[in-house]
């Protein structure tokens, strides 16, 4: 991954001119010093880096900034998950507790990540053994339901193999979170199927609907039945916690709370339209004009 720290040697933008109310101007990543990239540097002096915004996709729109004298903080919108669906501040100090490193691209920055993300449906199938039947209708299954989508999720299908008991397996696959799809040595000889829809006990029954039908239309029933009560028990795919840049004097957070359309690639967005600019380099340009920071 590779974050954008901008230095420039030469900055030729004259604050005054930048024309836009206190705060509101966005903090672009490029070499004209916005009003708001020197307020971020005032409101942390001890920051080596101040946040910036490289561009945004269609769709999504900067909000203006909020600056304190310990902080300053900016938002994003978009169209497609939320308004704001990220949050970006500058803080003198980060508790990261248990987030997870990452990496950040550069050698001074440190990057931890604690975030839930929702972007896709897990589904474990579970056919009952002793039984090639069970095991072949677990396939069928498996193949029907490959590409499918559910709520702009895509599904992650998977069959129990293991040798432990029908119970065992089924409890295990539930644990897991996912959506269970039972099927029995009777499902099998009737195409049907039982669900366990995530987050309950409930088993919900799929019956063949009619006996002169042949086995596969029975299957496909059901299972789009049963994709049906998936859908009705699923949410918009989500990404929500924090990314915490660290480095000296300071870190940037970046607090996402997004739904909808657009999650499955939110991180790479947010890699490519966010940055870090060098916060020594808007030091010096301030004291040129006469600003004390």
């Amino acid at each position: 991954m590779r974050r954008t720290l901008l230095t420039v040697a030469v900055l030729s933008t004259v604050l005054a001119a930048c024309g836009s109310p206190l705060g509101r101007d966005m903090p672009e990543c490029s070499v004209d010093v916005s009003n708001t990239m020197i307020l971020q540097v005032q409101s942390v002096p001890s920051a080596a880096y101040a946040a910036c915004v490289n561009g945004l996709k269609s769709g999504w729109q900067y909000e203006h900034a909020e600056i304190d004298s310990s902080s300053s903080v900016f938002w994003l919108d978009s169209d497609r998950m939320g308004e704001p669906f990220i949050t970006i501040e500058l803080l003198p100090s980060c508790d990261v507790g248990g987030a997870t490193p990452a990496d950040s691209g550069h050698q001074d920055v440190e990057l931890f990540k604690d975030v839930v993300s929702e972007t896709t449906v897990d589904i474990v199938l579970v056919p009952e053994r002793p039984s090639q039947a069970t095991t072949s209708q677990a396939l069928e299954v498996l193949s029907l339901l490959r590409d499918t989508e559910i709520k702009d999720r895509e599904v992650v299908v998977s069959v129990s193999t293991s040798d432990d008991t029908t119970a065992n397996r089924i409890k295990d696959a539930a644990g897991s979170g996912a959506h269970v799809i039972v099927i029995s040595i009777r499902d099998a000889e009737e195409g049907t199927l039982s669900l366990r829809i995530a987050g309950t006990k409930e088993e919900i029954e799929m019956d063949a609907s009619d006996a002169a039908d042949n086995r596969p239309s029975h299957l496909l029933r059901n299972l789009d039945d049963a994709i049906d009560e998936i859908e009705d028990a699923e949410t918009e795919p989500s990404y929500v916690g924090n990314w915490y840049y660290v480095f000296e004097g300071g870190c940037v957070v970046y607090t996402f709370d997004a739904e909808g359309n657009g999650v499955a690639t939110i991180e790479s967005d947010i890699e490519t339209a966010l940055g870090l600019f060098d916060a020594e380099v808007l030091r010096d340009f301030a004291r040129d004009l006469g600003y004390n920071i």
